[in-house]
């Protein structure tokens, strides 16, 4: 269940929002760009 691997779902949700991070610093730098 949930409780089988807590290190393998933290590692996901933390590269999940590494990359939203960048994703949103990207669209900034392309908005200024404009």
């Amino acid at each position: 269940g949930r409780r089988k691997c807590p290190i393998v779902w933290s590692r996901v949700v933390a590269g999940y929002t590494v990359v939203k991070r960048l994703a949103d610093g990207r669209s900034r730098l392309n908005f200024r760009n404009q």
